[in-house]
């Protein structure tokens, strides 16, 4: 490992590989020091658990959701987005589960054996608004 650079970035997470990425396009001899035997930090998947070693897990990974299209477009990458489906399952006592994905009769289906209609309306409205807001 070298002993000298302009720029020495802490951890090889999503963020600091960003940062990484910025100072190295500005000429600068960047560092990446990462104590973890993976980079990525939050933005990848593992396989944690040991009775199901195939079952794989995100660290984090949604939160990239909330990544700029201004940091995107800058760093001039193309990041493919991949889109679980379903992309939310939640287990409850018995055999009973909620299980959502892209499909909406599907999903309000099984909402509406927990919930009622006037649940369905709420969290609809609370799922455009924080699309506009994700949009924004």
């Amino acid at each position: 490992m070298k002993n000298q650079a302009d720029v020495v970035v802490v951890g090889a997470g999503h963020n600091g590989l960003v940062a990484a990425l910025m100072l190295a396009r500005r000429k600068l001899d960047v560092l990446v020091l990462e104590d973890k035997d993976a980079i990525g930090g939050a933005a990848r998947t593992e396989k944690p658990f040991k009775k199901v070693p195939q079952l794989a897990a995100s660290t984090g990974a949604y939160l990239l959701g909330l990544m700029p299209p201004e940091l995107i477009r800058k760093l001039d990458v193309d990041i493919p987005l991949l889109r679980r489906d379903p992309h939310y399952f939640l287990p409850t006592t018995g055999k009973r589960y909620l299980m959502f994905g892209s499909n909406q009769a599907e999903m309000k289906r099984q909402f509406l054996a927990f919930f009622s209609e006037q649940d369905w309306r709420a969290n609809q409205a609370l799922q455009s608004e924080i699309g506009e807001i994700r949009d924004d």
